[in-house]
């Protein structure tokens, strides 16, 4: 579906402001491991400036640190008072 809408935002089809959302919802995805491992594994399916910007959009999702969905690399679980 993000692919589909990628497109469509490439040839101006897409409504940006609901873009941003979608795109929003995505990254929080690609944040954890395990959807970055499905990624390494299924990214040769997508179209090839969609998955540059995956890649690019991985870089940052990278840098929160997360080692599975419910740890962080900090000292922090979700949930779990500051």
């Amino acid at each position: 579906m993000l692919e589909a809408q990628h497109l469509h935002l490439r040839n101006a089809n897409v409504d940006p402001v609901y873009f941003e959302s979608v795109r929003l919802a995505f990254f929080e995805g690609l944040t954890f491991p395990g959807y970055q491992q499905w990624w390494e594994l299924s990214k040769g399916l997508f179209e090839p400036s969609f998955r540059d910007r995956v890649e690019e959009m991985l870089i940052e999702a990278r840098q929160q640190g997360y080692e599975s969905s419910f740890k962080s690399s900090g000292t922090q679980t979700p949930g779990e008072p500051a």
